[in-house]
């Protein structure tokens, strides 16, 4: 599929419909909502390409499930998957818990960096892994060695934040059991989907 690229920050709303690159299909027994908006964008780097969607279980109860992919066909100084970032989350939402959760999906057990953030009375939970040198992982570590392998070897560098979100009332408990579900689906997807991308060295 073509590529656009586009640099967008904020943290109140889906990027553009010019910045979604991918021609995603819906995980199985999940249908994008094209007329959902997002809660919540994550903050990036540099002018990655962008996947932003929001999803629903079919014949379900409605309860959404937000997806943004980052992905950096080449990885720079400032313009990377683990740039610093002052405000991780936006500037609106305050992250009240953080841990790393290990989820069970289709191909075994990974490993997803967990946030738990607030808005007055409004939660989000938020769970974020890295896709690098096709290895996906929430270990930051892990990234940076990959990335140095891949520049010393001149395979390809490209790398992938991949996140998913739902919100929810702070009386509530948090929806994990609706996250697993939608990676669980969604993962082998994007991943395939990421694989096929063009990139450089």
């Amino acid at each position: 599929p073509a590529l656009a690229l586009a640099s967008h920050r904020g943290d109140g709303a889906a990027p553009p419909a010019s910045s979604s690159v991918l021609a995603l299909p819906d995980p199985p027994a999940w249908q994008r909502l094209h007329d959902a908006a997002s809660a919540w964008q994550a903050p990036y780097a540099g002018a990655p390409a962008l996947f932003a969607a929001t999803y629903a279980r079919r014949n379900g109860d409605g309860a959404q499930v937000g997806l943004q992919l980052h992905w950096y066909a080449r990885q720079a100084r400032d313009a990377e998957l683990l740039t610093h970032q002052a405000l991780p989350y936006g500037a609106r939402w305050m992250p009240l818990a953080q841990r790393v959760q290990h989820v069970a999906v289709a191909s075994g057990t990974v490993s997803v960096r967990e946030a738990v953030l607030a808005r007055g009375g409004e939660r989000l939970l938020v769970w974020r892994v890295y896709r690098q040198g096709g290895v996906v992982t929430a270990r930051p570590v892990l990234v940076k060695l990959l990335l140095a392998q891949a520049k010393l070897l001149g395979t390809r560098q490209d790398g992938a934040d991949i996140i998913v979100f739902a919100a929810y009332d702070e009386l509530a408990p948090p929806p994990r059991a609706r996250l697993q579900a939608f990676l669980r689906a969604a993962l082998p997807v994007i991943e395939q989907r990421l694989q096929e991308l063009p990139h450089g060295p």
